[in-house]
């Protein structure tokens, strides 16, 4: 969640000056802060903290205008992955690529996903080196391998989950 309206933070009635600019209808001053001006980030972190200071670390954390709520809801905690199963089936069943242009489509699948596939880079990295602009179009052994490999780590009996750092 992101906090928008930096235009609660009121400016300071000898600050309102320093704000003006101009218009072809004449000069005009700005009563409320705006992004970009100095301090307003810290400011507005400031203003979050206040407001939330009972929730803060409890409820919700946040840095400067984002805002993040904790909860307790077991798909959260578990960090399970919302990977569809009928994408997941349309990786599994994904032909060899014929060409750079196939396999390009196929990692971008599959990057997508970069979560829930361990050692990810790993396994793609035969595949990766294929995708130069300068590479020649090579499918080894090694290849194959490594796509049948990234293929398989997408079987629905495996559950898919996010890495939880806690």
């Amino acid at each position: 969640m992101t906090v928008s309206d930096q235009d609660e933070i009121v400016n300071a009635d000898e600050d309102v000056k320093k704000t003006a600019f101009s218009t072809p209808n004449g000069i005009l001053y700005l009563l409320v802060a705006q992004q970009g001006d100095r301090n307003s980030t810290a400011t507005l972190h400031r203003l979050v903290s206040f407001a939330f200071v009972r929730l803060y670390n409890r409820k919700i954390k946040h840095y400067a205008d984002d805002l993040w709520p904790i909860s307790n809801t077991k798909k959260i905690r578990l960090g399970e992955s919302s990977m569809q199963p009928e994408k997941a089936a349309g990786i599994r069943a994904t032909p060899a690529p014929k060409n750079k242009k196939d396999l390009q489509r196929f990692l971008g699948a599959v990057g997508y996903n970069h979560r829930s596939i361990p050692h990810l880079a790993e396994l793609a990295a035969p595949l990766d080196a294929l995708t130069g602009v300068n590479s020649p179009w090579r499918w080894s052994r090694a290849c194959s391998d490594a796509f049948e490999t990234i293929k398989a780590a997408f079987d629905d009996s495996a559950k898919l989950t996010c890495c939880n750092k806690d």
